[in-house]
């Protein structure tokens, strides 16, 4: 089904003022801190949540954060925010995150997030960059089975034959530190995440019946597994929520095991290098170039993220990475990807940069293997374009993508903040 909206710039400008307004956090310069009270810079910002994607369905909630300001520290001082949502496909996530900037006035900024998550539409079509998620392997192995076609456990089993379900608990904490104050953009970061992967969900404790994942996982591939990460960044970025120029450059490791409590034992390496640059007054050429490795025994939920200042980001397919792929179709120990966008501010509100329409397009492409060393790998792309709709720091993002790998099966993203 195509959809189109049309626009005028006047309407749209209402939408805009009428959907972000409301959102938008305000700052204070130098002089206008001087002139206000300290409760004047605490601002609690309330509001539902809706996203969508094509894998997790539409997405409600609510969000809430507090934001402490102070006029030397910019965008401000200290942010809670904490989420409560589920989708329509019964994905559930509850978090909180503390970020707080130059505490004590030291040069480091420190964020810790705790929370519970709850999937039941997990992809798992194998690993590396050859699986196919191939609906005629599923309808035979329905067939044998014993399931009779077009009856209603036929079609439930035909459903869940790539999917999996599990809970996740977790914890993460982060510090960057400014080690050289003359270069502010350079520092160093550190952080810690610990995860509990529980197999099932609250009803059901055990993968999907019949499910490839139960054929090879028939307890649900569970543990704990918890890293310690640390690396360096170079960040030249003129502005954090949507970059026209600069650089945003990082080199990590990360290692899990026993000594942190980690039933698995694994080594991950991780570079990102990130570019902006303005090639018109209104045209953002904008990529990202990911490698991630892992060496030694990982779950199948770190082979499906990226490490670096990025933790937990999935890949391969989906939202963040492999747009118009199902979400995390090819997870792997190697992981190299690129995206790039180019970014037409179409309509710019009151002459302010960061407040307007944007159009995108976009590719997303990568080679994944299951490991470093394997031969299973394979090259995926997949591309489409978006709107993005700004007002100050709070941007949203409509993605649709597709790619052959899915029979150009369009998906689409709705939600917070460029991909980026």
């Amino acid at each position: 089904m195509q959809t189109t909206i049309l626009l005028s710039k006047n309407i749209a400008r209402r939408v805009l003022l009428l959907f972000l307004s409301l959102t938008s956090v305000q700052g204070y310069s130098q002089e206008e801190a001087d002139q206000v009270s300290e409760f004047d810079r605490f601002q609690i910002v309330g509001l539902p949540a809706f996203s969508y994607n094509s894998d997790e369905g539409f997405g409600y909630g609510v969000i809430g954060t507090g934001y402490w300001y102070s006029p030397d520290v910019s965008p401000y001082r200290t942010a809670i925010t904490a989420m409560l949502a589920t989708t329509t496909q019964r994905v559930d996530s509850t978090w909180i995150e503390i970020d707080t900037l130059e505490p004590r006035n030291l040069p480091i900024r420190l964020r810790a997030e705790i929370g519970y998550f709850v999937t039941r539409t997990g992809t798992f079509c194998g690993t590396g960059g050859q699986v196919t998620c191939d609906e005629n392997v599923a309808e035979t192995n329905a067939l044998n089975a014993g399931f009779s076609p077009n009856t209603n456990d036929y079609n439930d089993f035909i459903e869940h034959y790539y999917l999996r379900r599990y809970r996740r608990p977790y914890g993460f904490a982060e510090a960057r530190w400014n080690i050289l104050p003359s270069h502010p953009e350079f520092s160093l970061f550190s952080n810690s995440r610990i995860s509990w992967i529980l197999p099932g969900d609250h009803g059901n404790h055990e993968p999907y019946s019949g499910s490839l994942y139960e054929q090879i996982a028939p307890e649900g591939n569970g543990g704990r597994w918890s890293i310690l990460q640390s690396g360096l960044m170079w960040d030249s970025r003129n502005d954090e929520s949507a970059p026209s120029e600069g650089i945003w450059i990082e080199a990590s490791a990360r290692y899990a095991g026993a000594v942190f409590g980690s039933e698995w034992d694994f080594v991950g390496i991780n570079s990102v290098t990130r570019g902006y640059q303005r090639i018109l007054p209104n045209l953002v050429l904008a990529d990202r170039a990911i490698m991630d490795l892992i060496f030694g025994e990982a779950p199948l939920d770190a082979l499906g993220t990226i490490g670096g200042s990025s933790d937990g980001r999935q890949a391969f397919g989906g939202l963040h990475t492999g747009r118009g792929l199902r979400l995390q179709r090819n997870p792997g120990g190697l992981k190299l990807i690129n995206q790039i966008e180019l970014r037409w501010q179409f309509l710019r509100l009151k002459n302010n940069e960061k407040s307007g329409l944007t159009l995108v397009g976009f590719s997303d492409s990568a080679w994944i293997a299951s490991t470093p060393s394997s031969n299973d790998g394979g090259f995926l792309i997949s591309y489409g374009a978006g709107l993005r709709a700004s007002l100050n720091d709070f941007v949203v993002r409509a993605d649709i993508g597709i790619s052959s790998e899915e029979n150009y099966t369009p998906s689409t993203y709705i939600l917070l903040r460029h991909t980026f």
